[in-house]
């Protein structure tokens, strides 16, 4: 380890800023972007019998600001679900044991009105997540919205986040073919270099 942080070092002041950027930013950008397209692959078979369904009564719901990375505004849609699968007498740890929050990204805020004229405090609705697993795998949050349920009406089908997952896909596909292909013109280049006849 101490002799990898030396020669990183080293680095640092002995490479260009364009060689040191492909020999240690490429790689790591093409392995995000590959498990991004893998990990996107595996949301495309998603059922709602391998989600979670959380079922409980409408505490809130609205269009809330989110910030993001450097401070990026995100206005998804969100609902606050009180849990009644806790039985009375349970014991509170936590408030978010009696009200849970779930969101649905903005990248479907065309349907934000349809949903929110449907739905009202006091309802009782069915949404779907991801597993912790699935999250981890597939990125994005554990609470997103996959699918939502008021009595036998679907009010938001998984459909619709499969086709925006599929989008996603082609994206980071993209962006991996491209470091990827970077990283591999630079192993080449330096493979190249190393058989060059050295001066005598």
């Amino acid at each position: 380890m101490i002799s990898w942080l030396k020669i990183f070092w080293d680095d640092l002041s002995r490479l260009s800023r364009w060689r040191f950027f492909c020999k240690y930013f490429l790689p790591l950008l093409s392995l995000f972007f590959l498990w991004g397209v893998i990990g996107h692959l595996s949301l495309l078979t998603l059922k709602t019998k391998s989600l979670i369904a959380h079922k409980g009564q409408v505490f809130d719901i609205g269009v809330r600001l989110e910030r993001g990375y450097r401070g990026h505004k995100y206005y998804p849609l969100k609902m606050v679900l009180l849990n009644q699968s806790m039985p009375i007498k349970t014991k509170l740890k936590r408030t978010s044991d009696l009200f849970r929050t779930f969101r649905l990204k903005d990248n479907f805020a065309w349907q934000f009105t349809y949903i929110e004229n449907a739905i009202h405090p006091g309802d009782t609705i069915t949404v779907y997540t991801r597993k912790k697993w699935q999250t981890l795998v597939g990125m994005g949050q554990q609470d997103d919205i996959y699918q939502i349920e008021k009595n036998t009406q679907i009010l938001f089908p998984i459909e619709d986040m499969i086709e925006y997952q599929r989008s996603q896909t082609v994206v980071f596909a993209i962006f991996a073919l491209i470091f990827t292909g970077g990283y591999s013109i630079y192993l080449r280049i330096r493979f190249l270099e190393k058989r060059r006849p050295q001066p005598t």
